[in-house]
C-alpha cells in the first residue's frame, strides 16, 4: 500500500473535527517561528498544524534517504529500527514505504503530546504490534542495538556534545547504519558538515550522499542539499496558502555505516544545465566540487547527461 496515502488518510482523520481556517492560522504562526531559527516550544494546536503542513514533506525526505540506503548498502539486513526524536512518527511511514516490514521499531520522543499524536495516527497500521513508543529524551535513551538508527530533523535542537554522544553511542552499539537528516538550509547543513568531519575521524564509512570519505569540499559559504517534490492535497494547499499543486522539500543528509558500501564515482549536486552545445554537471568527486562539461559531439555521454537529475550518482 502507498504509505503517503496511508499517512494523509490518518492526518485527515486526526483533523476532521478541527476548522481548517484555524489550522491555517496556526500554520502561519508556526512558519514565522521556524524562520527565526531559534528554539521554541509548540502548543498542542501548533503540533496538530505541524502534521498537516510539514509531515508529508518530511516523509518524502526520509523516504528518499532510505531509498538511497536500500540501493547502495551491501548485504545489510534491516530488521530492527530506532527513530530518535520521532515527533509524530513520520519515519515509521517512510520506512514501511521503502522496506515494507520490520521485526521491531522503537520510536523515542520526549514530548508527551507528540507521542500521543503518533499513536493516534498509526493506530490502523498493520505492523503496530511491533512498534514501541518510548516517551523519553533521546539523549537519555541508551539502547542503540538496532540495525538502523534514524535521526531526522532534530540536530538543530541539540548541543554539540549531545550530537557527539549520539555518534559515540552508535559506534559502541551493534547498530549497522545511522541516517541523519536536516533541513536543506545553510544552518541545517552546518550540523551535517560537523558530523561529516567527526565520521571521518572515527573511521566510519559514508554511504551517501558523499561518494568518498574525503574532507567535505563544499565551500564555507555554500551548502550541500537535495530536494524531493510532493503533490499537495487540497487541505495541504489551503493550510499553507499555496498556489501551486506541489512543493519541494529541501534537505541535507548523511547515511553512515561501519562497513563498506556500494562504490560509485560521483554525486550530482544540482540539476544539469544546458549552455550552447554543452551540458553542465555540478559534481562532487574525488574530494572536489567542480563543473563537468559534456559537449554535444560526445553523443553517448551527452544523451546520458540529459537524463541525469540532481542527487543522482555517477558510477
Amino acid at each position: 500500500m502507498d504509505q503517503i496515502k496511508v499517512l494523509l488518510s490518518a492526518i485527515e482523520k486526526k483533523i476532521e473535527n478541527i476548522s481548517l481556517k484555524y489550522l491555517r492560522t496556526q500554520s502561519s504562526n508556526l512558519i514565522k517561528k521556524y524562520r527565526t531559527f531559534r528554539k521554541f516550544n509548540l502548543t498542542y494546536d501548533e503540533k496538530i498544524s505541524y502534521i498537516t503542513f510539514r509531515m508529508p514533506a518530511t516523509f518524502k525526505a526520509i523516504e528518499y534517504c532510505l531509498n538511497q540506503l536500500k540501493n547502495l548498502q551491501l548485504n545489510t539486513k534491516i530488521n530492527t529500527v530506532l527513530d530518535l526524536g520521532s515527533g509524530p512518527g513520520t519515519a515509521l511511514y517512510a520506512y514501511l514505504s521503502v522496506f515494507k516490514s520490520f521485526d521491531k521499531m522503537t520510536l523515542v520522543e520526549r514530548d508527551t503530546e507528540f507521542v500521543q499524536i503518533s499513536k493516534d495516527l498509526s493506530k490502523d497500521i498493520k505492523e503496530l504490534k511491533k512498534v514501541f513508543f518510548v516517551q523519553m529524551d533521546l539523549i537519555a535513551y541508551k539502547d542503540y542495538d538496532h540495525d538502523l538508527i534514524i535521526v531526522s530533523y532534530v540536530l538543530n535542537e541539540l548541543k554539540i556534545y549531545q550530537i557527539d554522544k549520539i555518534l559515540k553511542n552508535f559506534i559502541k552499539s551493534k547498530a549497522k547504519v545511522i541516517v541523519f537528516i536536516e533541513p536543506g538550509t545553510k544552518y541545517g547543513f552546518n550540523n551535517i558538515r560537523y558530523l561529516h568531519d567527526k565520521i571521518i575521524k572515527n573511521d566510519l564509512k559514508i554511504i551517501a550522499p558523499c561518494p568518498n570519505n574525503f574532507k567535505c569540499p563544499m565551500p564555507k559559504d555554500d551548502w550541500c542539499h537535495f530536494f524531493v517534490r510532493l503533490d499537495r492535497s487540497k487541505c495541504h494547499k489551503y493550510i499553507k496558502k499555496g498556489t501551486l499543486s506541489f512543493e519541494d522539500e529541501k534537505f541535507s543528509y548523511l547515511i553512515v555505516t561501519k562497513k563498506d558500501s556500494k562504490p560509485y564515482k560521483a554525486r550530482v549536486l544540482l540539476n544539469p544545465k544546458k549552455k550552447d552545445s554543452k551540458m553542465l554537471l555540478n559534481l562532487c568527486q574525488d574530494g572536489k566540487v567542480f563543473q563537468n562539461q559534456i559537449d554535444k559531439k560526445d553523443l553517448k555521454n551527452y544523451k546520458i547527461s540529459k537524463k541525469i537529475k540532481w542527487g543522482d550518482i555517477i558510477k
